[in-house]
């Protein structure tokens, strides 16, 4: 604005001086002032036209933007002026290697030389402000080198600078107005030729092809003299660099034919004032490295999803991951992937015959049940590829009872009630079945195949059943055998149950089964005790008996018949022992049940210092009766019955006095 008010000053007086304008004089200013606003703006534009055109080439406000002189030469005689705006970039001041000032209203060139010692002096007029310029010198627009600098305000006289510098190296010239001050100037140098390149070749380290993904080295040979120029490094005409050195290492991300070119050049290429060039290509090709097969990969289903690399496997086929090698080459790796199903696994039957469980020959676990398509999983068992596996398994184990009735009605017939006892779980099983009735001691002599035979005399019979069944895919024949022996005599040994050693005064319990005979007829005698009570209840008949208090041995005799047979008398003995304590007195006072008769659920009450040890309850026909005890207290004891059936029932208590028995009546 300063240099603007003087000009405008100088164009005032020139206007007023104007013969123009002096033949006017005598009308109102008003009158003529645009014609005087015209002549300004014209004396300004030429002016300023007039002054731009002495400042060749032009300063630029960044130092990337320079315009370059290309000698030493050419900066003689160069006349211009720092800008009359503010652009506070030169290298001054700050963080710069040359402290002293700060950057205002800055100017930048560039210039190049043949290198050596150089200076540059500057005359300096016209200072709009008097407060001068400072000038400096930098081989990079980020300040970082520092040629020569001198940041001392000068508005008149020379000033100059030096430094050394290389050949063929661009250098940035700044001039900047100390507070905002315009100067005109003027430089001066000692002279130089301007540097030309020498030829060169373009080479690289490694061969065609390269790896996509990788990075190659580029080299051109150095330039004569150290001639150190710009190189922009290039592919496909797309800059990739831009370097002082010999060498640069570019890369290839993409496969293909590409043209890498580097120019040499002497200048500024970013501003596009260039003092000598010259450009070498080659051609490149770039390829992807060939796939790698990986081994094939078994799966188990169960191992689903599987993470290998870069995907996720979820069914067979073949999958891909792209890799590095060295950290740049690029290759596929592609494996094929088979996947074992294991959820449809083999149906397995299996019918056992008695002896016979199921066994898994893998695991060595038994099943001995019914199984209706059980899934047996078996751990990594699969042939040899290591993979979980199962089958379904199906087993029926046949289970059939037999029961004999022997029928005297006149003759004597054997009657064989054959029951399925067997659990099929569900199973769809097919079952045939035939008979074979047979005695013992001639097994190959078929007496018949119906469910009863008539036989002619006593013995041990036995019938074959034959079972033809088949479950699922798998037939299998299993034969039960049961028999029954008709001769009551080798029969009655066994059949007597009860206490083979018992006390004196105790009662005891004895049963007799008679095998199924119909309407037997039975007859009890007794050494050493007396018959309490008999039952002839078929099938089970039952004869209390009190031993007497002095005897050391009792005996329990029995003779059984039928219309068909008979047998003679059977006895067991039974050994007493003497003790004093056992009595059976239902009238004692000293254990008392409350209430009797009841409905099952009674108290038993000790009077005395007696103390309960164990209870047992019979019903009439000797059988043990299942019950339940609560004590109440030390002396008291609650017991209900788990049936409930009207009747007689005896209580046995084993006590501190010796065994005690009471009689009960349950009730409706």
């Amino acid at each position: 604005m300063l240099i603007f008010g003087k000009i405008l000053q100088k164009m005032l007086k020139l206007v007023a001086q104007s013969p123009i304008t002096r033949l006017k004089l005598n009308k109102p200013i008003a009158m003529n002032m645009n014609r005087i606003l015209l002549v300004v703006v014209f004396f300004s534009l030429y002016f300023i036209e007039a002054n731009t055109q002495s400042c060749t080439p032009a300063s630029a406000d960044r130092c990337e933007d320079s315009n370059v002189l290309c000698s030493l030469d050419e900066v003689n005689g160069y006349t211009c002026q720092n800008v009359d705006y503010s652009n506070p970039t030169a290298c001054v001041g700050g963080g710069t290697d040359c402290p002293n000032g700060v950057p205002n209203n800055s100017s930048w060139w560039a210039f190049v030389t043949e290198g050596g010692i150089a200076s540059i002096s500057l005359t300096i007029s016209n200072c709009s402000i008097g407060f001068g310029v400072q000038i400096g010198i930098v081989g990079a627009c980020d300040c970082s080198e520092q040629v020569a600098c001198n940041s001392s305000c000068s508005s008149g006289g020379t000033i100059g600078i030096s430094g050394f510098l290389l050949p063929c190296k661009t250098y940035y010239l700044w001039i900047d107005g100390c507070n905002q001050d315009v100067c005109s100037f003027s430089l001066s140098s000692n002279t130089g030729k301007a540097p030309k390149l020498s030829d060169f070749t373009l080479s690289r380290t490694n061969l065609n092809p390269i790896c996509k993904g990788c990075c190659a080295d580029f080299k051109v040979t150095p330039q004569a003299g150290g001639c150190l120029p710009n190189y922009v490094w290039t592919i496909d005409g797309s800059e990739m660099t831009t370097t002082s050195r010999e060498q640069a290492n570019l890369c290839f991300p993409d496969a293909g034919t590409f043209t890498v070119c580097v120019q040499a050049v002497i200048g500024n290429p970013e501003s596009g004032s260039i003092c000598d060039e010259k450009t070498k290509c080659m051609s490149v090709t770039v390829t992807k490295k060939q796939d790698e097969i990986a081994k094939p990969l078994l799966l188990c289903e169960n191992q689903l999803p599987f993470m290998w690399h870069c995907q996720t496997i979820t069914a067979p086929g073949i999958y891909r991951c792209t890799f590095k090698q060295n950290g740049c080459c690029e290759f596929d790796s592609v494996i094929q992937v088979d996947v074992i199903n294991i959820n449809n696994g083999p149906q397995v039957y299996f019918i056992g015959c008695p002896g016979e469980v199921y066994k898994d020959t893998i695991t060595n676990l038994l099943y001995p049940n019914c199984e209706n398509n059980k899934e047996i999983f078996l751990s990594k068992n699969l042939n040899s590829k290591g993979c979980d596996s199962s089958y379904f398994l199906s087993t029926y184990y046949p289970k059939f009872s037999t029961i004999f009735e022997v029928i005297c009605d006149s003759v004597l017939s054997i009657s064989a009630n054959i029951q399925d006892i067997a659990s099929d779980c569900g199973l769809p099983t097919q079952i045939n079945y035939s008979l074979h009735w047979y005695k013992k001691d001639k097994i190959n002599d078929t007496l018949g195949t119906d469910e009863m035979i008539t036989v002619s005399d006593t013995g041990e019979y036995c019938i074959d059943l034959k079972l033809n069944m088949k479950i699922g895919t798998t037939t299998k024949t299993c034969i039960f055998t049961s028999c029954k022996n008709t001769n009551i005599r080798t029969d009655s040994a066994s059949n007597i149950q009860g206490p083979k050693q018992s006390q004196n005064n105790k009662m005891d319990i004895y049963t007799y089964y008679n095998g199924g005979f119909i309407d037997p007829k039975y007859k009890w005698r007794i050494e050493g005790g007396n018959i309490e009570s008999a039952s002839n209840t078929r099938p089970v008949d039952t004869l209390k008996v009190k031993w007497n208090s002095t005897d050391t041995v009792g005996k329990i005799c029995i003779t059984f018949s039928t219309q068909c047979n008979q047998i003679e008398e059977y006895c067991q003995i039974v050994k007493l022992k003497k003790n004093t304590a056992t009595y059976d007195d239902s009238n004692d006072k000293a254990f008392e049940i409350l209430p009797n008769p009841n409905q099952g659920s009674f108290t038993v009450n000790t009077t005395n210092s007696s103390q309960i040890r164990g209870i047992k309850i019979y019903n009439s026909n000797g059988a043990s009766m299942k019950f339940t005890v609560n004590d109440l207290n030390s002396k008291t004891k609650e017991i209900k019955l788990s049936e409930k059936q009207t009747g007689i029932y005896y209580l046995q208590l084993n006590t501190s006095q010796g065994i005690i028995h009471k009689k009960i009546m349950i009730t409706n």
